[in-house]
């Protein structure tokens, strides 16, 4: 009897024990809950305070307790840095923000663009517009029609270019309005909006546009038809190849050929031997393109005499290797540069010299413009020194060109044999500063075969900058990550995080060259600090586990000025 009563007392005690202990826990528990929301609340005060290296630390030290990320809290911080640099006033502040935008994948709020839309300089809106363009929210297009009321013309084209393309109600309305604004000289702007409309109603107004008083809005319509290919406006493109004016007959000259009116062959031949050259070389392009090899012969002798217009023609001749590999030793430096790049497109290795000399140019001192003709469906490139400039405003856009140019030719040099295109890169790695460096490590990257990965593992190893070795080593990383490549990266992340992103490289406007529409507003960083923000981005996008701590603690330990931009990277790693 005494035993039962001690084993019930003894049961008794442990029931009482684990109740209390129990109640302890959950106790526990709550507090540190509570303890883990306090502490979250206290590092949102601290950023809506600008507090920004106190609120990181706070998080970073509650991370170290849970070993956990509170992926609301973080949102919350990489929306509230975007929105302070979104809504400064500072022209740089805004533009880092953009980017940070950019980075961010679409997860930042709509509303950043709108204010970037709303902003006092002309670079935010252009590049807000680049990001609203590819959203895909409903509220986008009422966004971007924000922007037909900014006071810089040039936005308000942009805005109706992206209505248009994005297919908006009432963008052709739009249209409307504006030409209506504004002076009648700006009309020759507006024809590629009427041509990429399929409605009766814009085709009759770019007919309209064809049989102009206005030579400019005739040339203009008569391109902006043959761009968008609308074979429908044939016959008025016809009558105005019976026209005086040279520029009028060369732009209806060369449209004839692109939509393969075999109907005005004769007219066409009765043509070839006008006065005017440039007239006379899009009458003889046309004729080539219709099958007259008599034509051909015609351009290749013009563009054999120095005639840059036919030295460019040549790149869709075949046949015209030979001459064009003779003009390499031309003494017009502007003959040498055209017959180098017609090579390029026809795949002859003969220009790579001359390719590797383009490709060095210091866009500081020198650059590259497009040179037009008088019906604008023709044209060259010649070289230009930034210092015999009478405005020097015109540097920047002249060096977004050069950029772009060089670029081109890059990325046409893979279509030539991989010996060719890795003698080429291999002679660009070797430049002490090279402004193309994530474009060529990214082309290596791509192309993947074992020769050009062996050209990344040999810079990345050999190459006297360390930029260029740490740009080939993220190349490696992203083909396959290794332990070893990772640790490299974040040594040089941790040794270079007090780089400040400040400038950016040149944008160029729509319309820069006649051939294709150019707007390219993306922001992209100069090569260090791009290459800091290339670094966090093939992290996040690997979906390392400790990229949102490191992230963290560049910014909390890095420059300021990079905050936003990283922010940006942060949202895009918790996705």
């Amino acid at each position: 009897m005494n035993a039962k009563i001690g084993f019930w007392l003894h049961q008794h005690f442990l029931n009482k024990v684990i109740i209390f202990t129990f109640s302890i826990s959950i106790s526990l528990s709550s507090l540190l809950a509570e303890e883990e929301k306090t502490d979250h609340r206290q590092t949102l005060y601290l950023i809506s305070k600008n507090e920004v290296v106190k609120a990181v630390e706070q998080y970073l030290k509650q991370y170290e307790k849970t070993k956990t990320h509170d992926f609301q809290i973080l949102e919350e911080l990489g929306h509230i840095l975007l929105e302070k640099g979104a809504q400064s006033g500072n022209l740089e502040e805004q533009l880092i923000a953009l980017f940070g935008i950019s980075l961010s994948q679409e997860k930042a709020p709509l509303h950043l663009l709108e204010s970037g839309i709303k902003s006092n300089h002309p670079l935010v809106q252009a590049a807000s517009l680049h990001l609203l363009a590819q959203r895909h929210e409903d509220m986008v297009n009422e966004i971007i029609a924000m922007a037909l009321k900014s006071d810089f013309l040039m936005i308000r084209f942009e805005a109706l270019h992206f209505l248009i393309e994005r297919k908006a109600k009432n963008a052709l309305g739009y249209v409307e309005a504006l030409a209506n604004l504004l002076d009648p000289r700006a009309r020759p702007y507006f024809v590629d909006f009427y041509a990429s409309f399929a409605s009766n109603e814009a085709i009759h107004t770019l007919k309209t546009m064809i049989s102009d008083k206005n030579n400019d809005v005739r040339v203009a319509a008569i391109l902006a038809a043959t761009r968008f290919m609308r074979d429908d406006l044939l016959p008025n493109i016809r009558s105005s190849f019976t026209d005086a004016n040279p520029g009028l007959k060369e732009a209806a000259a060369f449209s004839l050929g692109k939509l393969r009116d075999l109907h005005s062959l004769e007219t066409l031949r009765a043509a070839k031997n006008s006065p005017f050259i440039e007239t006379r070389l899009a009458t003889l392009f046309s004729l080539y393109q219709m099958g007259d090899l008599e034509a051909k012969d015609a351009i290749l002798a013009l563009a054999e005499k120095g005639n840059c217009y036919a030295i460019t023609l040549c790149k869709e001749i075949p046949e015209a290797e030979p001459v064009l590999a003779k003009l390499l030793t031309h003494e017009d430096p502007t003959c040498v540069l055209n017959a180098a790049l017609a090579l390029l497109s026809l795949r002859c290795e003969d220009a790579l010299p001359h390719l590797i000399s383009i490709l060095f140019t210091d866009r500081d001192y020198e650059g590259f413009i497009p040179a037009t003709s008088p019906g604008r469906s023709l044209l060259y490139w010649k070289p230009v020194s930034l210092a015999s400039l009478p405005i020097p405003e015109a540097t920047k856009e002249i060096q977004g060109l050069t950029l772009k140019l060089q670029e081109e030719v890059l990325r046409n040099a893979l279509d030539l044999s991989e010996d060719a295109f890795l003698l080429l890169v291999n002679r660009l790695l070797q430049q002490k500063r090279q402004p193309h460096i994530s474009l060529i490590t990214n082309l290596l990257q791509n192309r993947g075969t074992p020769k050009a990965l062996k050209v990344l593992e040999h810079h990345a190893k050999r190459n006297r900058s360390s930029l260029t070795r740490t740009y080939c080593q993220l190349a490696l990383y992203r083909i396959k990550n290794t332990p070893e490549r990772k640790a490299s990266l974040v040594n040089w992340l941790e040794s270079h995080k007090e780089i400040r992103m400040l400038s950016f490289k040149p944008m160029v406007q729509r319309g820069a060259r006649p051939d294709q529409n150019i707007a390219n507003y993306e922001l992209s960083p100069e090569e260090t600090s791009g290459l800091l923000i290339e670094i966090f981005d093939a992290f996040a996008i690997n979906h390392d586990e400790d990229t949102i701590a490191l992230l963290l603690r560049a910014i909390k330990d890095g420059h300021e000025k990079n905050r936003v931009a990283l922010s940006g990277l942060l949202l895009k790693s918790i996705q």
